[in-house]
């Protein structure tokens, strides 16, 4: 089964309102989470993005206002640790022990989720991402909302995370109904995440938590940081946390070289306070003194202020990867562009071998640890390493699988005359840029074929008929991102030289209203991704769409997949109006005489 919203929901233009997080203030904020609205707010990590969790399209609004991947699942807050049974299917042990010790706090917890959490929250995982912040403005809205609240931080996705209202209103400001003002963030730096699997525990995301001090309270776990081809919680996307302006991490060699360049307009984010002057553009030290919890808590500051003094370039001193400098360093690394946060074993082996004389034993060894390994990690390709501290590390095989390509937006039947804004989105929710030269898109009649182009981890693409009624659409709706949207190929009229024509095969490719197929093809002519709708009799093969067509959609209704949900059948997608409001409807009464505008 799929969603279907209303279709007469008013369009939304939000401009946010800063209120100083007075109890009259949170009240009003707990009002507009109710109604379906969102609302920023302050936690000790940073500022989040909040919208009642169990409200499905609200939820899709944060999506929306961040042109966040559906992919990416969110975090569910709570105020109280007894909401947590009602989110979830089991506790074990070792989530009690971590909940009872860290909640409140900056912990996330991975459980497995209850069917009461929608599957927009979760990016149609098994499971949820869970924390109950401890400030005290967070606590007050989710107690006074009266029902948890889904919250990635409030910032445009993939750029730099929020640590004050300011960053908020600079960001998302025209966006969002209210932000509340609680002052700085004090911790500075997002929570840790914890997935709880079994027996297993996995550190999923380094954060305001250290490593330390949950093998402290369960004893040992396995880091698995590294990037995923489909990220099991916030934060794992090989690019994140990033500024506009180029960032690099220093090497301990590399300073005095770059100095005698003499790079013109460098910035330089220094972990201590520098001994020396030294010919940098802008300057900001994390910690004078080089305290790693002070440094945490200045990260995104000291970045944020970097990235408005139009640098060429920001080069960033490593901290030491110890307590919160790994999550510093996470964050430096995800910013740069890779994540470069390997795992290190703590007892690594001093002793060299010959490669000419231990080459055949050398090659026995890895196959055997290779295969030992599948078993210590959480998926297929994972590597663990002993630390000799209770702590195992894994990384995650990051190679970009094709096959994973989706099809995640499908605009048939358009609200315009001669249908020519039609248009299908796609996602690369892999860790690696995708080369889609030669990959074509059908409906079976017609078949339309992609030049040289590289889809980069999270990005989607937009594949219309005409370029520039794809702009006028999505220029006049609101509910999106409020900002315009370029589609990246046109298979119609050459409407926009920016815009790459596809070539066409033969006969073009056109989406029926009434219902057709559209299929996703690789340079092979192998199918990577399919999906049905309407009165299309395509015979599908094993292992291709395993349900009936998806419902013929309405004038201007949108098919729209479910975060990465790929089960190939009807309850993959949802289906909304294009351009409408993600608000729930509400209703109210008026008596007496007069008109009103609602």
């Amino acid at each position: 089964m799929y969603y279907e919203i209303n279709s007469e929901l008013s369009l939304f233009a939000a401009t946010a309102t800063v209120r100083v997080a007075t109890p009259q203030a949170i009240k009003e904020a707990s009002a507009i989470i109710k109604r379906g609205g969102l609302v920023a707010f302050p936690t000790e990590t940073v500022y989040g993005l909040g919208a009642d969790a169990l409200n499905a399209i609200a939820v899709a609004r944060i999506f929306e206002v961040k042109n966040r991947p559906r992919f990416d699942p969110l975090i569910v807050h709570i105020s109280d640790p007894s909401s947590i049974a009602m989110l979830t299917s089991s506790i074990d042990e070792k989530a009690e022990r971590l909940i009872e010790k860290f909640f409140p706090g900056p912990l996330t917890l991975v459980l497995p989720k209850s069917e009461i959490v929608p599957e927009i929250v979760t990016a149609g995982l098994p499971t949820v991402a869970i924390r109950m912040p401890s400030h005290p403005v967070a606590l007050a809205l989710i107690k006074r909302a009266e029902r948890p609240i889904a919250a990635p931080s409030a910032n445009l996705f993939g750029y730099l995370s929020p640590t004050t209202p300011v960053h908020v209103k600079e960001q998302i400001g025209e966006r969002v109904e209210m932000i509340l003002d609680g002052g700085r963030s004090p911790i500075g730096i997002e929570s840790t995440v914890v997935e709880i699997a079994g027996e297993d525990a996995f550190i999923l995301r380094y954060g305001g938590l250290t490593v330390d001090e949950i093998v402290e309270i369960i004893g040992e776990v396995k880091i698995s940081t590294s990037n995923r081809r489909r990220p099991h919680s916030p934060g794992q996307l090989p690019r994140h946390y990033s500024p506009r302006t180029t960032i690099r991490i220093l090497k301990y060699k590399e300073r005095e070289e770059i100095l005698e360049g003499k790079r013109k307009r460098a910035g330089l984010l220094a972990f201590r306070r520098p001994e020396e002057k030294e010919d940098y553009a802008a300057v900001e030290v994390l910690s004078p003194d080089g305290d790693l919890k002070e440094a945490a808590a200045n990260l995104f500051a000291c970045l944020h202020r970097l990235d408005k003094a139009m640098l060429d370039i920001i080069y960033a001193e490593p901290v030491p990867e110890v307590g919160l400098g790994s999550a510093i360093m996470d964050r430096l690394y995800r910013a740069e562009g890779c994540n470069k946060s390997k795992s290190k074993s703590k007892n690594k082996s001093k002793s060299k071998t010959k490669l000419g004389s231990m080459l055949l034993p050398l090659i026995l060894i890895i196959i055997f640890t290779l295969a030992l390994t599948l078993t210590l990690t959480p998926e297929a390709g994972a590597v663990a390493k002993s630390s000799g501290n209770g702590v195992l590390y894994a990384d995650a095989d990051a190679g970009a699988d094709a096959s994973l390509l989706l099809i995640t937006e499908i605009y048939a039947n358009t609200a315009t005359r001669n249908e020519r804004d039609e248009y299908v989105a796609i996602t690369n929710p892999t860790a690696n840029p995708v080369n889609i030269e030669g990959w074509s898109i059908t409906d079976t009649e017609g078949r339309m074929i992609f030049p040289f182009f590289e889809v980069v981890p999270g990005q989607t693409i937009y594949v219309t008929r005409n370029a520039s009624a794809f702009v006028a659409l999505w220029s006049t709706s609101t509910a999106r991102t409020g900002e315009a949207i370029i589609p990246d190929f046109e298979y119609g009229t050459d409407s926009d030289p920016e815009v790459t024509q596809m070539q066409r095969d033969e006969r073009a490719f056109a989406l029926r209203n009434t219902g057709d197929e559209v299929i996703l093809l690789d340079k092979s002519g192998r199918k990577v991704d399919i999906v049905v709708y309407g009165d299309s009799e395509y015979e599908c093969e094993s292992g291709e769409w395993r349900d009936e067509p998806l419902k013929k959609p309405g004038d201007g209704m949108i098919f729209i997949r479910k975060g990465l949900q790929d089960t190939n059948q009807c309850n993959d997608w949802l289906i909304l109006p294009i351009g409408a409001s993600y608000h729930t409807p509400e209703k109210f009464f008026s008596s007496g005489d007069g008109d009103a505008i609602a």
